[in-house]
């Protein structure tokens, strides 16, 4: 219920009246808009979204700083962006976004030739994410988030081939085996 001080031409009026409107204090003055009532409707592309930027996102946990791989990381980030943006930005172009993403990330990392990447993701403390209402893939597993930081190395690496210029990056990605996969874990934990 609203309430008002000195009714009719009022100073000042707050709360809501019916489903309607909403008075309040803004700045010094006094307001009226229309009750908006948030959503959060959970739709499977929704879930979709928030399932590979939450991956990709927590990717960026298993680099230390500072390291060889953050500093390659960041020499080509955009002025104004973190590198996390820019690793979130650049996996996106890479994999697609929404369920193309989430499915194309999990199926690349599944489908590689190594077996290792799950395993050397939980060693650097990453965990599997589930969003019980994304679509058909509902879980991005540690060895996808892993997979997605080495594409984004090798993204990096074939427009700036000066940087990320040792092992196990001089091996190409689709050949790479545990052998590398061990390698590129030691990387991104190594202390530069």
């Amino acid at each position: 219920m609203a309430k008002t001080t000195a009714p009719l031409m009022s100073f000042s009026a707050s709360g809501k009246i019916g489903k309607a409107l909403v008075y309040f204090s803004h700045l010094g003055r006094n307001v009226v808009r229309g009750l908006v009532t948030p959503a959060n409707p959970k739709t499977e592309a929704q879930g979709d979204s928030r399932l590979l930027l939450g991956a990709i996102g927590r990717s960026a946990r298993a680099v230390v700083s500072p390291s060889d791989f953050l500093t390659d990381a960041k020499t080509v980030t955009p002025a104004g962006q973190t590198w996390v943006s820019y690793l979130i930005t650049n996996v996106i172009n890479i994999f697609g976004s929404g369920q193309t993403g989430v499915a194309g990330l999990q199926g690349a990392m599944t489908g590689s030739t190594p077996t290792n990447w799950n395993s050397e993701g939980v060693s650097v403390s990453l965990s599997d994410l589930t969003i019980s209402y994304a679509g058909a893939v509902d879980e991005i597993t540690s060895g996808a988030q892993l997979y997605a930081l080495a594409s984004h190395a090798f993204n990096i690496k074939s427009s700036n081939p000066a940087l990320f210029d040792r092992a196990p990056y001089t091996t190409a990605f689709a050949s790479w085996d545990n052998a590398e996969v061990t390698a590129f874990v030691a990387d991104i934990q190594s202390e530069a």
